[in-house]
């Protein structure tokens, strides 16, 4: 009672009315909710609701949400550009290297910024067992992911790579229903069909095309759908921050 006193008293002195008239709160809502009293939306004597409402926080959610997956989009096509004229232009045709070198500077970068960003007492205790277990294995076809993801650079074009990567999803949606991480749907299904269509006519119009590339091209497709749902059992029942998780599996490559 002297929480929600001293909630009910706060909100008063916030809104400049007197406590008598500011709010009714039903003691049955109270039980049935199970809220704490400072997360009541208090009413006055009419029952008007006073809780002020942010309109622009969701815009500024929104607009973080889109600025993200712009820059994701921007800075992945680099990466694929710079990996070809690296690889094909210049002729420094060690795939394990590039990869190895774009992993290192994902190590650190992802490190340094969980160290300023990441309070000590937000960061999840990891023990060794967990990390050999679910860390590890994740980290070895994120590795396998980038290997063969810049090998085909040197056997099929920019383009076509592209176009087979489309196909993750489907072998990722395919993963999920053999796991039991995820339900099949008719919708999910239709989807997974319309993709995988578009992959094969895709692939049987290109003119450039090199067996090795192709294969090589599906096992970084295949390896890319096994690391995302490890990643998403690994992330089961914790609550990682983003700069951290990164930084644990790019850690295990």
């Amino acid at each position: 009672m002297v929480e929600l006193y001293s909630s009910m008293k706060n909100k008063s002195d916030k809104l400049n009315q007197p406590l008598g008239t500011i709010v009714e709160v039903d003691a049955l809502e109270i039980l049935e909710s199970g809220l704490k009293p400072s997360q009541l939306q208090l009413k006055d004597g009419y029952g008007s609701n006073q809780a002020t409402a942010y309109p622009h926080s969701s815009l500024l959610r929104l607009g973080l949400v889109v600025a993200v997956c712009i820059s994701w989009t921007i800075t992945s096509s680099v990466a694929i550009l710079v990996n070809k004229n690296v690889m094909v232009d210049v002729g420094f045709k060690y795939p394990t290297t590039v990869a190895w070198m774009g992993l290192l500077t994902t190590t650190t970068a992802s490190f340094i910024t969980m160290q300023l960003l990441v309070p000590q007492h937000q960061r999840q205790h990891m023990s060794l067992r967990y990390y050999m277990t679910r860390v590890m294995p994740t980290g070895f076809f994120m590795a396998l992911t980038f290997f063969t993801g810049n090998s085909a650079y040197l056997y099929l074009t920019v383009a076509f790579v592209q176009m087979l990567k489309a196909f993750c999803p489907v072998v990722t949606m395919l993963l999920l229903f053999l796991v039991s991480l995820e339900r099949a749907t008719p919708r999910l299904i239709a989807s997974v069909l319309l993709i995988s269509c578009g992959v094969a006519m895709a692939s049987y119009g290109e003119m450039h095309m090199s067996v090795v590339g192709l294969t090589v091209m599906l096992t970084s497709v295949v390896s890319e759908s096994v690391r995302l749902v490890m990643t998403q059992h690994l992330l089961v029942g914790r609550s990682f921050h983003p700069f951290e998780g990164l930084t644990y599996i790019s850690s295990a490559c």
